[in-house]
């Protein structure tokens, strides 16, 4: 389970004296690239932002919204492009480098994630933006201890900031810290949706104990607040699994793929499903694809486990060829891999 949680970017507007002609004119369009993404108009914001930069290529406030506008539009790469010539002008630029830092995110880029985030740490000491930013690169790279030291070093800075107090209770979740995770996750949030991601991963603590009932008071709780979140919907056919619902189970595993067909967890939990009804052709297919989408060690793990424990030993002798891992050895051993 990831929680998914967003960095707030924001446009910069100019107000200041000008000393020509030229710079009135950019100004103006600068200004009036905003109101037109203020209404939702993406095409004219960024055909202001073109025409200021036309008068002066080396603009950066133009440069960095237009890279707002595509972070936006979830058209990241082009986010990046224009938030590198901003920064190449002016490399201690936060906001741009933490509009960045979100865009190479959400491009699976969390290296380059992680140096905008020590570049805003280092300008913005007393900002939670740059160590939160950091958090969330750790935790996508699977180093759980550096992620909940980020965020307990963002919470030093705000301690009443409630998405980072969520982030660090799915932290200790996936260190397998439950009564830590449940320490901070059982509070009353004053933000609904930080309410239901603490509601979802207290679902995902008492699965893991063995608790689906209570597991479905969660996600159910979780769902009320954010009914068509694709995660919290997966989870939910987890539960119903659990429960031996295996049609419930089914349905919600389909509508999560509908709202989000690139989550490799889905995949992989509706492919368990079917292989339990003994649909092994088009399981196989689902936990194959699964793969394809995320090359993560937990997931790499679950995969070869659900090969073994259904005795796809082809599958997991292709699975363990790609990872030199140590608990591929053993694994290879018991498929005659070798």
């Amino acid at each position: 389970m990831r929680a998914v949680f967003f960095l707030i970017v924001g446009f910069v507007t100019i107000f200041q004296l000008s000393c020509s002609s030229s710079q009135d004119e950019k100004l103006r369009f600068l200004k009036k690239g905003n109101i037109a993404f203020s209404e939702n108009n993406t095409k004219d914001a960024l055909r202001y932002y073109d025409e200021a930069l036309k008068i002066d290529s080396a603009f950066t406030d133009a440069l960095y919204n237009k890279g707002v506008v595509f972070n936006g539009m979830a058209k990241y790469d082009e986010a990046i492009e224009e938030l590198n010539k901003a920064l190449n002008f002016r490399p201690d630029y936060p906001e741009a480098l933490l509009t960045r830092g979100n865009a190479h995110l959400n491009v699976k880029q969390y290296f380059a994630a992680l140096s905008d985030a020590r570049e805003l740490q280092s300008l913005w000491p007393d900002s939670v933006q740059g160590y939160f930013l950091a958090g969330l690169a750790y935790t996508e790279l699977e180093e759980y201890g550096e992620a909940l030291a980020s965020f307990n070093s963002a919470l030093k800075i705000s301690p009443d900031n409630q998405e980072v107090q969520v982030n660090v209770g799915n932290t200790y979740y996936q260190l397998k810290q439950f009564d830590d995770a449940r320490a901070i996750l059982e509070r009353k949030f004053t933000d609904e949706h930080d309410n239901a991601y603490a509601y979802n991963t207290l679902s995902l603590i008492a699965l893991d104990e063995g608790l689906p009932a209570r597991a479905n008071f969660y996600i159910d709780s979780a769902l009320a607040i954010m009914p068509a979140e694709p995660y919290f919907l997966n989870n939910k056919g987890q539960v119903c699994a659990a429960l031996g619902l295996e049609e419930e189970a089914e349905d919600y595993f389909d509508r999560s793929l509908k709202a989000d067909p690139y989550n490799p967890w889905v995949y992989l939990n509706k492919g368990r499903l079917l292989l339990e009804q003994g649909r092994r052709e088009p399981a196989v297919r689902l936990l194959e694809r699964a793969g394809k989408l995320e090359d993560s060690e937990e997931l790499k793990k679950q995969l070869a486990e659900t090969y073994l424990n259904n005795n796809l030993n082809l599958q997991l002798c292709d699975l363990l060829a790609q990872t030199n891992d140590s608990w591929t050895q053993s694994m290879r051993k018991e498929a005659k891999c070798d």
